[in-house]
């Protein structure tokens, strides 16, 4: 079922590009709602269906995946008209592919490096104990919640600033910089007091033991302060992918995970334990954002010239 993955998420992309954001929300929950009902039907065989348990799950997901599919290519094709079938020559599709490529490679390598980063922590967690390493894994799953805005913030200003760029509209660029660094740091402090205060009974909901809600606390209350300059780097990211500038955008992420983070939190954990590696990420959020921030206002002023 990857086709039905791959082809959504470039289709989404697309239309979003196109400057419609709602349709590709649509699609995504509609996809959940529908996955959300054929999951207990399929695993726990629920009326005419059999009992399937690990591969229901599985089926539910494909079944879900392949809504978005068409959904995804019907507006493309059907309302947008975009998709073509006519012959290329070859000589043109290695050009096309060329172009994708140059964008696409460099960003393949920020994908990489968040799940390298996270398993970087691990190990450092696992020489420190279980219940480090399960604290953070909570943390983890929460942080997903907690960041939405500004991955949303994040995945918009891609398109908006592209858009605004082949435009020359750069005062219109510069304004939402501005404006969605005001929106990180208003719904940061608020999500950051929220998970202050509930932090405990949120890793209750996990587990019971004590050290590991006592990690999920410390990690909630240092790291999370911090979201609105992971979001700098995130619209840093955007910014320089959308004025054709990957490279940039991939070594604000590498500088944040393997210059900074990675050398401090080995640090961190031989003196202080999981609090010097939860200490290393916020200070590599923070420098990265700063860096982010640095870039981009140096490149804005370059058109003002």
């Amino acid at each position: 079922g990857t086709i039905f993955v791959v082809i959504p998420m470039i289709g989404n992309s697309t239309i979003r590009a196109l400057g419609d954001t709602r349709t590709p929300s649509m699609i995504m929950i509609i996809a959940a709602v529908v996955n959300t009902i054929l999951d207990p039907i399929l695993i726990f065989g629920l009326g005419p269906f059999p009992r399937l348990e690990v591969p229901g799950a599985a089926i539910a997901t494909v079944l879900s995946r392949m809504i978005t599919f068409t959904v995804a290519l019907y507006v493309l094709g059907k309302r947008e008209k975009i998709l073509s079938f006519k012959k290329i020559s070859f000589r043109r599709m290695i050009q096309s592919w060329k172009k994708i490529l140059y964008i696409g490679a460099p960003n393949a390598f920020i994908r990489m490096i968040q799940p390298i980063g996270v398993g970087i922590i691990t190990g450092f967690l696992a020489n420190i104990s279980i219940e480090a390493v399960a604290g953070f894994g909570i943390a983890a799953k929460v942080e997903r919640f907690a960041i939405i805005i500004i991955g949303s913030l994040a995945a918009i200003m891609l398109p908006f600033i592209g858009q605004n760029f082949g435009a020359k509209k750069f005062d219109r660029i510069k304004l939402s910089i501005k404006e969605s660094f005001k929106i990180m740091l208003i719904t940061s402090f608020i999500v950051y007091c929220i998970l202050f205060m509930l932090s405990k009974p949120i890793a209750l909901l996990f587990s019971d033991d004590a050290q590991v809600v006592k990690v999920f606390t410390v990690y909630i209350r240092m790291v999370a302060l911090f979201y609105s300059a992971y979001g700098m780097m995130q619209i840093g990211n955007s910014f320089f992918n959308a004025i054709n500038q990957p490279i940039k955008a991939t070594m604000i992420t590498f500088t944040q995970m393997f210059i900074i983070f990675v050398p401090l939190a080995y640090i961190g954990s031989m003196l202080w334990g999981y609090y010097g590696i939860f200490i290393a990420l916020a200070v590599s959020y923070i420098l990265a954002g700063l860096l982010a921030f640095t870039m981009m206002n140096q490149r804005i002023k370059e058109w003002d010239k």
